[in-house]
């Protein structure tokens, strides 16, 4: 009865890892390798993105500068831009109740999530020599002008819904290619 029990929780437990097998084999069909066997270069293929986003910028890209500049690790080009994102995105305001003297609230939470998810990723893959600077300093200039023209943008509302469904960084850097900036 025994050796019955065994083969039977054996059988089952090749079934759950077929199964398991099967499923990834099918989340990553639209997925392709950039000709590295490294999990974290991961380049999405067309299908993934459906559509553009149009968003129109009047005059320059507005540039804020913070009462303390903060330094981005690709450059004063991108720090700039940057400071800019961290001003645009959080307002700290001063509070008399509670144990904290201020509180930080963040605007448009979902586009500040998705860039601040995508700086740590294109610095990991950085400085493990896995993408150029300089790739990664165009990819982080797009990705940051397009989120200080979208603070300003009233209608968000479906680039924000596409961000959340990205839960991968190269998902959202994609997501990101597909939005242009249209000058006016």
């Amino acid at each position: 009865m025994n050796t019955i029990n065994f083969k039977l929780s054996a059988l089952c437990l090749c079934l759950i890892f077929a199964a398991s097998l099967q499923s990834q084999t099918l989340a990553m069909n639209n997925l392709t390798t950039s000709g590295t066997d490294d999990p974290l270069i991961v380049v999405p293929s067309e299908k993934m993105v459906k559509t553009s986003f149009i968003f129109n910028v009047y005059g320059d890209i507005p540039e804020k500068k913070p009462a303390f500049e903060e330094e981005h690790f690709l450059g004063n080009l991108i720090s700039s831009k940057w400071n800019t994102f961290l001003v645009n995105y959080t307002q700290e305001y001063e509070t008399k109740v509670g144990l904290s003297n201020s509180v930080i609230e963040i605007q448009k939470p979902v586009i500040y999530n998705a860039v601040t998810k995508v700086n740590k990723h294109l610095k990991k893959i950085t400085r493990k020599g896995l993408i150029s600077e300089s790739e990664a300093r165009q990819k982080m200039g797009h990705i940051l002008d397009c989120a200080n023209v979208m603070c300003f943008e009233n209608e968000t509302r479906e680039f924000e819904q596409a961000l959340l469904e990205c839960k991968d960084p190269t998902k959202i850097m994609l997501l990101f290619e597909s939005v242009i900036l249209q000058k006016l």
